[in-house]
């Protein structure tokens, strides 16, 4: 049972408010330094976490008040800016309600990074450079990151944001329940296709003038000359994420019984495409070129991860108990997964860990 100080009642008014005073403080400076110092993101279903016991929970960063248990923890998306800095988001699905968590990568440590108020479930993460980052989430949360600190942003809807792609510190997409926003001149602001769909789940884009977005189902939107439009409605198959290979070529991951569990679109057409057994669903997905990428889920087995290669998907090893929602590759040969129960796996030199 935690210690509790006794009260000293021969102590002066003038002294318990001095030590207040300096507790609170200390309290705000603590949480000023917590967090010293792209990627495309997407609505994932949320997974039943299990209890961790494969590898060690990130620490919590020093100076910090409060800490999440991890292993009730799912993280969604992952941004590295370098080989020793990067950040993850995720949700505590063990805490009610549901809090957002946020893990900073910083000189071989993930270590957990706390804002002064608990943060609602988190969906979307974009990192521009190691000084300047968007996330964004429930309630029509935005925080950006700068001068070292995670800080709110002037939102436009009090709804759902669940997806999130900046092209620049200065011009990006994001998506949810309203539809899509698109930041420039300093702010964001509500596109005017967004009632084409009931909402926006994942955002991917080539160029300023060139992206794609899912809806609901794979109901697929193209962005070119300053419009969306919907190029294909298919509601037999539930995209959880696309990533971008070239101006004109992508693929789409996740679930659809009796059907392929992925979307190739090359060339104007698009092709389904089965990665893995038939009981594979999949989250996680980056490409790094044409003919290379990385895919990842679960399975009946357990956590799955996938690479392509030379215009072929083959599963590689990985530990089974490990179920991805998102991987960044910091080149061909090192990158991070993060997802179920808290847990971050590391590629370095062919190998997971």
């Amino acid at each position: 049972m935690p210690h509790r100080p006794q009260n000293h009642p021969r102590a002066s008014l003038a002294s318990v408010c001095l030590v207040s005073a300096l507790l609170l403080l200390l309290t705000a400076c603590g949480a000023a330094q917590a967090g010293q110092v792209s990627s495309s993101t997407a609505t994932q279903p949320r997974a039943s976490a299990t209890p961790a016991e494969q590898a060690p929970s990130p620490t919590t960063q020093a100076g910090q008040s409060s800490e999440v248990d991890l292993s009730q923890t799912i993280f969604k998306q992952i941004a590295m800016v370098s080989t020793s800095e990067g950040w993850a988001v995720g949700n505590d699905f063990g805490n009610d309600p549901i809090r957002g968590v946020v893990l900073h990568f910083h000189n071989g440590v993930w270590s957990q990074y706390h804002t002064a108020q608990p943060l609602p479930e988190l969906d979307g993460l974009a990192m521009t450079s190691a000084s300047d980052g968007w996330i964004v989430g429930s309630g029509g949360t935005i925080l950006r990151y700068q001068h070292g600190a995670w800080v709110p942003f002037a939102s436009p809807t009090p709804r759902p944001l669940t997806s999130l792609y900046m092209l620049s510190s200065t011009e990006g997409w994001a998506g949810g329940d309203d539809g899509f926003f698109h930041y420039q001149h300093g702010t964001w602001t509500l596109a005017p296709d967004s009632a084409l769909v009931p909402f926006v789940n994942t955002i991917s884009m080539a160029s300023s003038t060139e992206g794609w977005a899912m809806s609901q189902g794979a109901v697929l939107l193209r962005y070119t000359q300053g419009h969306w439009q919907i190029v294909v409605d298919d509601a037999g198959f539930n995209v959880y994420n696309i990533a971008m290979a070239s101006s004109s070529e992508f693929w789409a991951v996740g679930q659809a019984a009796q059907r392929s569990n992925a979307l190739h679109y090359k060339s104007g057409h698009w092709q389904p495409t089965q990665i893995g057994s038939s009981d594979v669903a999949l989250f996680a997905l980056t490409m790094l070129s044409p003919s290379e990428g990385w895919a990842a889920g679960n399975s009946n087995a357990g956590g799955v991860i996938f690479h392509y290669l030379n215009g072929q998907w083959e599963q590689v090893s990985s530990p089974a108990q490990v179920v991805l929602h998102a991987i960044a590759m910091i080149s061909r040969t090192e990158g991070w997964g993060v997802g179920e129960n808290g847990k971050t796996l590391h590629y370095l030199d062919g190998i997971w860990s």
